[in-house]
């Protein structure tokens, strides 16, 4: 509380002597309009005596202070109307002058000491309120006092230009330019700037004709019209998704389905890209192609290597298992291709080389052995199954949410 009210007991002596900064050189060029304007002050400055009674006893200092700034004006008045034809130099007005400055000082020093320790808060900032009210009042009344020459106008109104009062017959008025703004433009609003951004635009590329040519993983269009979801990873080939499945099985089929799920970092359904695009994304050229084969149900993955073009309606894909180089592992080993399954069917029970033969772990990974393509499951439909040894999935258990990438560079 000591605080709050030191800090607005500063904000109103600072307000108070600014209004009353210009005197000395105002006085001097006084008409008989001069009384009304006087008498404008010692209303305002009475208002706010009153505001200060309003809090508690222990301002009665200060309130002292400032009905001694109202008798000094008061008693000067005769001697402020009769300067109506004198000069700056006149020893009369700086004598009142020096009297009025000392007592507004002796009232500064008082609001400064004052703390206001029986004041609460709501008190303070209503009365804080209405202070403000008497402070505009008396920049008002200075205001006429101080516009009443052209010169004197030029001189304090720095922030604007002084024109013919459209109120007030004889006198000028500070009109303000810009942020300015008070009776003589001596306030001023900082501007406030609104931060303005140049529109960021995806960058976009050319058409690929896989994701070869992507420049990191993304979403990008190929050549076809067809967008694809590309991995790209360094020290790897770049992957394409050519074919998800969330559940444990799904249904085979040689034309697109919801292809454009399949360009999604996640996708939720079913998606694969059509039979016919998957080969197309591989040159005729190239010796084979690889596929990794990824699921969030296992740690482990499976990477194949062959040369059988994609057939998604045909017994595992309508690899060739004996021509084929397949391993399980938990990432790329570029120079590891892996091995060919022992019989003619994909599976990982046993391979012709031994140590890549995951016996009846979920690792086991095998699919229709002959029956398109889901062992004791319904034919045109396809699943992975674990080992008889899997505890998560149970003893031969389907094992869900697969998805299928192929190298492309």
């Amino acid at each position: 509380r000591k605080e709050k009210c030191t800090q607005f007991s500063r904000f109103t002596s600072l307000r108070i002597m600014r209004s009353f900064v210009g005197i000395a050189a105002l006085v001097a060029t006084a008409t008989a309009q001069q009384t009304p304007a006087f008498e404008a002050i010692n209303g305002a400055l009475a208002a706010v005596a009153g505001d200060f009674e309003l809090r508690d006893p222990t301002t009665n200092a200060v309130t002292g202070s400032i009905n001694a700034i109202v008798s000094s004006i008061a008693a000067n008045a005769a001697s402020i109307t009769a300067l109506n034809t004198t000069v700056v130099s006149n020893t009369g007005f700086t004598a009142m002058n020096t009297a009025l400055h000392t007592t507004l000082s002796t009232h500064v020093a008082g609001v400064l000491n004052f703390t206001g320790a029986a004041a609460p808060l709501s008190a303070l900032a209503q009365a804080e309120a209405s202070l403000q009210v008497s402070i505009n009042r008396v920049e008002a009344a200075l205001a006429r006092l101080e516009a009443h020459s052209l010169a004197t106008c030029n001189e304090l109104c720095t922030g604007g230009t002084c024109r013919n009062s459209t109120t007030t017959a004889s006198l000028y008025e500070c009109v303000c330019s810009g942020t300015r703004f008070g009776p003589f433009c001596q306030h001023s609003h900082a501007p406030t700037n609104v931060p303005t951004f140049a529109p960021t635009n995806p960058p976009t590329f050319a058409p690929i004709l896989n994701c070869a040519a992507a420049p990191f993983t993304g979403t990008f269009m190929t050549i076809a019209g067809i967008e694809v979801y590309c991995i790209v990873n360094r020290g790897q080939p770049n992957w394409m998704r050519i074919n998800h499945w969330p559940g444990a099985v799904v249904t085979t089929s040689t034309s697109a389905v919801n292809p454009a799920a399949c360009a999604l970092a996640n996708p939720t359904v079913a998606c694969k890209l059509s039979d016919a695009h998957i080969n197309a994304m591989i040159p005729s050229s190239a010796n084979g192609r690889y596929y990794w084969m990824n699921t969030t149900s296992e740690p482990e993955a499976i990477y194949v290597f062959t040369t059988s073009p994609y057939v998604d309606t045909a017994n595992q894909f309508g690899i060739n298992a004996r021509a084929a180089r397949a391993s399980v592992r938990t990432s790329w080993a570029a120079n590891l291709p892996g091995s060919a399954f022992s019989g003619g069917n994909w599976d990982f029970l046993r391979m012709s080389v031994g140590s890549y033969a995951q016996g009846e772990t979920c690792q086991r990974y095998f699919m229709g052995l002959g029956n398109t393509d889901c062992w004791s499951g319904t034919r045109g439909t396809r699943c992975l199954r674990g080992g008889a040894a899997c505890r998560p999935w149970g003893r031969y258990g389907q094992i869900p949410n697969w998805s299928i990438f192929m190298a492309v560079a």
